[in-house]
C-alpha cells in the first residue's frame, strides 16, 4: 500500500499541483472578499454624504449583486475559452479600477457606476474556484 496522496503533491488528475498556484488562488479569493466586505459598512455612509436616500443606498448595494448575477456566467464561458489566469487577472484589474472610480466618486451616479463595474468584474471568485 502506497502513501496517501496530498493536494500539495499531486492534483486530482494525477499531474503535479503547485502549492504556489493554490496560494495564489487563495490570495485572490481573500483579496476579493476583503475588498467587498470592508466596503459594505462604509458605503452607506459615503452615499448618504452625497445625498442618497435609504432606497438609493439599498439599490447601490444591490446593483453589485445583479451585475455579478448576469455577468458571471459569461466570465465562465470566457475562462473556458481563454483560460483561468487571464480571466482572474482581468477581473482583479477591473475590480481595482472600480474601487478607484468609487474612491473619486462625487455623485450617486458615479457610485452606481463603480458598483456595476465591480459586479461586472467579480469573476475572480467563480473562476478561482474552478482552478
Amino acid at each position: 500500500m502506497g502513501s496517501p496522496e496530498t493536494l500539495s503533491e499531486t492534483g486530482p488528475d494525477g499531474g503535479a499541483a503547485s502549492r504556489t498556484v493554490l496560494l495564489v488562488v487563495f490570495a485572490t479569493i481573500l483579496i476579493d472578499f476583503i475588498g467587498f466586505s470592508v466596503l459594505i459598512p462604509v458605503l452607506p455612509l459615503f452615499a448618504e454624504r452625497l445625498g442618497a436616500s435609504p432606497f438609493q443606498i439599498a439599490l447601490i448595494l444591490t446593483v453589485y449583486a445583479l451585475a455579478q448575477l448576469f455577468f458571471l456566467p459569461a466570465w465562465g464561458w470566457v475562462s473556458d475559452r481563454v483560460g483561468r489566469r487571464p480571466v482572474i487577472l482581468v477581473s482583479l484589474l477591473g475590480t481595482v479600477g472600480s474601487f478607484v472610480v468609487l474612491a473619486f466618486a462625487d455623485s450617486i451616479g458615479m457610485i452606481y457606476a463603480a458598483r456595476v463595474l465591480a459586479g461586472f468584474f467579480a469573476a475572480s471568485i467563480g473562476t478561482a474556484q474552478a482552478v
